[in-house]
């Protein structure tokens, strides 16, 4: 979300996972600190709930298109290529007139064209910390404190899905 808006774009939607999820209330967190740390106001109405899939994707791009947004974030690339599918039914062309950014950085990415930019998980560091965590529980006859809360850093892998708008904002 830094990323778009430090491109030129004001009105971000952002496409959800499942409500109960805490991958959604994560990175829904993400989306909100980084619109106030780019002096967007938050505009709920383009928080779009959807449930991982790819036709939720389509039907969240359904509505925030007719919101003119000029980019959205999505919480996963299933619901990212969902959004791609709707851009092309609408005559939108990705990293041209609509700016998406995924989240996994899964195989569906390269496929999708023009390429998904997209924020990949550090699923190696994530498994070593997880099996660190579980041999010291098992070493110590431990159970893992309740205030662990670790943070592993996810880096974006830009490609050709988003367009920088700075020129036609002026």
């Amino acid at each position: 979300v830094s990323r778009l808006a430090s491109e030129g774009h004001k009105r971000i939607g952002l496409v959800a996972g499942e409500r109960r999820s805490r991958h959604t209330s994560e990175r829904l967190r993400g989306y909100v600190d980084a619109l106030h740390d780019s002096n967007i106001p938050l505009d709920s109405s383009l928080i779009c709930q959807g449930d991982w899939t790819r036709d939720s994707g389509y039907q969240a791009a359904e509505f925030l298109i007719s919101q003119k947004v000029t980019a959205i974030f999505c919480m996963n690339d299933i619901m990212a290529a969902g959004i791609y599918d709707c851009a092309d039914r609408h005559g939108l062309s990705i990293g041209k007139d609509l700016s998406v950014i995924g989240f996994d950085n899964r195989d569906i990415c390269t496929v999708l064209k023009p390429e998904l930019s997209t924020v990949a998980l550090p699923l190696n560091q994530l498994g070593s910390c997880a099996a660190r965590i579980l041999i010291q529980m098992i070493e110590k006859h431990t159970l893992p404190s309740e205030s662990l809360d670790l943070k592993i850093p996810c880096d974006l892998i830009c490609r050709g899905s988003t367009a920088d708008i700075t020129d036609f904002s002026k």
